[in-house]
């Protein structure tokens, strides 16, 4: 950031979610009793968001993708639907799988409630 001049923004949608802020709320104000320890799941499985599964076949990158800046450092592999397009995450040369998919939001939520420091909220 400092060297190219940029800005770097970044949030959590779930602060936005009316559940999430009257858990952190009921956890805040000491509605659910004195917190000993906190527990953060995850979604299991694998979720195919795009509906591309099967869709593995190699063929060109549609226009208006530029599929080598996609790539970006990852090793190369041709490119087939079911690689990009939010299954992305999946791969573990893009990503890091359920875990580090998720785990940002959902320690997110479980700090604000607890009060810790970390990114302020916007009002």
């Amino acid at each position: 950031m400092k060297r190219y001049g940029r800005v770097w923004q970044t949030g959590s949608w779930q602060r936005s979610e009316d559940n999430f802020l009257r858990a952190s709320e009921l956890v805040a104000n000491g509605r659910v009793g004195k917190i000993l320890r906190v527990e953060v799941g995850l979604p299991s499985g694998y979720t195919d968001f795009a509906r591309t599964f099967g869709q593995e076949k190699i063929e060109s990158p549609p226009p208006g993708l530029d599929y080598d800046r996609w790539l970006g450092p990852a090793p190369y592999s041709p490119y087939c639907k079911a690689r990009v397009h939010m299954n992305w995450r999946w791969n573990m040369d893009y990503a890091g799988g359920q875990l580090m998919d998720w785990v940002g939001h959902h320690l997110d939520i479980a700090h604000w409630a607890l009060g810790s420091s970390g990114p302020a909220r916007s009002r």
